[in-house]
């Protein structure tokens, strides 16, 4: 199953769960709707930290599984028209700069 149909059905079921959760909470009177409501937060942040508990861990599994991971990026050259020249890896975050005589053709 490709990754766009789970976004869509997840997007789904939280439209559905919101909109059933305003339907019940105004049948109800305001102190009943405000004590269903902190509930519905308490539940909300509950599942919330398992879910990123999850994501975390299937996350760890997966990075240790493929072992190293190899550095993106490369050197890369930015040539600024008064002489000053940037280098740098972006994998190792260093960066070089150097006044370089300009060389115009004649």
């Amino acid at each position: 199953m490709s990754r766009r149909p789970k976004t869509w059905v997840a997007v789904t079921a939280a439209v559905a769960v919101v909109t059933a959760a305003v339907v019940f909470l105004s049948l109800h009177t305001l102190a009943q709707a405000d004590s269903w409501s902190s509930i519905g937060g308490f539940l909300t942040a509950l599942v919330t930290v398992a879910v990123s508990g999850v994501a975390w861990a299937r996350r760890s599994r997966s990075e240790a599984a493929a072992g190293p991971r190899r550095a993106r990026g490369g050197w890369r050259v930015f040539n600024i028209g008064n002489g000053v020249v940037f280098t740098g890896d972006n994998a190792r975050n260093r960066v070089t700069v150097e006044q370089r005589e300009r060389t115009d053709p004649d």
